[in-house]
């Protein structure tokens, strides 16, 4: 939630809180006031009261949507949280000058995040149906087939110049998949992956949950 925000126009003062705003009014009542006074007062109260009964929710256009199959991330996760970062992913690496991932880069984002264990179901159907209903994402395709074999079949980080004929977009692919991965994890001398916690959700002690797994290759 963001700030609160205070506006204090004479003796109303207004609250905004997140994209929801409540409106609280104080009256200072002196000791000489008239009953006549207060019967005013209390009418201007009772019509604010009237006005603000149903809190008007204001959209937050910044706010990613919630869809069904968030379901397809560990539960250990913080599914706002990695929203949030993959969109920080697609304004940093996406095409210029346009809010989007190419299909390649998606499989990337795909990739590591199947890599790391995040995704309890890494189907790629499923995958790119959630950028569909997430960011917008209007390609035709519904799967990775596209994609060259020695992609797939091999970790992204041995990717390199000499993975496929086209060395340009080998190293293109890994500079992509090391920038995703240090977006959520770190990792370990042995090769160990570290969830940052920032996008662990907390246990019931307190603490931020384990996904679960030591080395995962």
């Amino acid at each position: 939630m963001s700030d609160v925000k205070e506006f204090i126009k004479g003796d109303k003062h207004v609250h905004e809180a997140g994209s929801i705003m409540f409106k609280f009014v104080q009256y200072n009542i002196p000791e000489t006031e008239t009953k006549s006074d207060r019967k005013q007062e209390q009418q201007e109260a009772e019509e604010l009261e009237k006005e603000f009964a149903e809190v008007q929710e204001v959209k937050d256009d910044n706010v990613l949507p919630l869809s069904p199959l968030d379901s397809i991330f560990h539960r250990a996760l913080n599914v706002a949280r990695v929203k949030e970062a993959i969109r920080q992913i697609i304004i940093t690496r996406g095409e210029a000058g346009r809010y989007r991932l190419s299909l390649k880069q998606w499989f990337v984002v795909h990739k590591v995040l199947e890599e790391i264990g995040w995704l309890d179901d890494d189907t790629d159907t499923r995958f790119i149906e959630w950028i569909r209903q997430v960011f917008q994402y209007d390609g035709k395709t519904c799967d990775f087939k596209s994609v060259k074999s020695e992609f797939k079949h091999s970790h992204s980080s041995t990717w390199g110049a000499d993975t496929v004929k086209d060395r340009q977009t080998g190293r293109e692919y890994r500079a992509l998949a090391d920038y995703v991965r240090s977006q959520f994890v770190t990792i370990g001398s042995d090769g160990s992956i570290h969830d940052r916690e920032e996008f662990l959700n907390l246990g019931s002690d307190g603490k931020p949950m384990y996904i679960g797994r030591g080395l995962r290759n």
